[in-house]
């Protein structure tokens, strides 16, 4: 029998409201926390511990998958992966690595994401989406510099069609801002995975 708790333990709670929010920050549908469940109880009433794994994948970071931080298999394939495993013959092998899982999302491509990260840092230097506890998420803060960035384009088409001076006045800019996307371009893998010849 599963082990759920009706009640948080206090000394969790921060952990869990922190989770929590984290959570309801990135999804659109809030969630409370009604219990905690025991993972160990859990693995137990479904049958004797081995030791397997139950669900293998991994990201090859590219520029295809911005580094690694997009296009990562549904939850709902990981968990029906997870309950096929557990429903397997005590003694089973481990999962084989599952190669080609559907996906979150499609991979964003390459200069639209550098456009985004540079628009983050407010066009002097690119910026990472990183994951905060507090403040906008990560979906919010990406549509704001969709925002910001569609904004930059409308402000030098227009300078560009009505000051015919402005090339000459935002020169500066190109020769700041290249260097910084040569670095960013550098710090990501562009080459493909190669299969294993071994």
């Amino acid at each position: 029998m599963t082990t759920v708790s009706e009640t948080i333990p206090e000394a969790l709670q921060p952990e869990v409201d922190a989770a929590l929010g984290w959570w309801n920050g990135e999804q659109d549908t809030p969630f409370e926390v009604t219990g905690i469940l025991d993972p160990e109880a859990t693995i137990a009433s479904r049958g004797p511990r081995d030791g397997r794994v139950l669900y293998r994948w991994r990201s090859v970071p590219s520029r295809k998958n911005v580094g690694g931080a997009v296009a990562r298999p549904t939850a709902e394939h990981v968990w029906t992966s997870i309950e096929c495993a557990l429903d397997e013959a005590p003694g089973a092998a481990d999962v084989a690595l599952d190669a080609d899982p559907p996906l979150d999302r499609a991979n964003i491509p390459w200069p639209l994401f550098a456009s985004l990260l540079i628009a983050n840092g407010w066009f002097v230097e690119p910026r990472a989406f990183e994951q905060r506890q507090t403040g906008p998420s990560v979906p919010r803060r990406i549509a704001v510099a969709f925002a910001r960035l569609f904004g930059f384009a409308a402000f030098w088409t227009l300078g560009f069609a009505l000051l015919p001076a402005l090339p000459v006045a935002s020169a500066p800019w190109a020769p700041w801002i290249v260097p910084k996307v040569r670095w960013l371009n550098r710090e990501f893998q562009s080459v493909e995975e190669r299969p294993n010849s071994s």
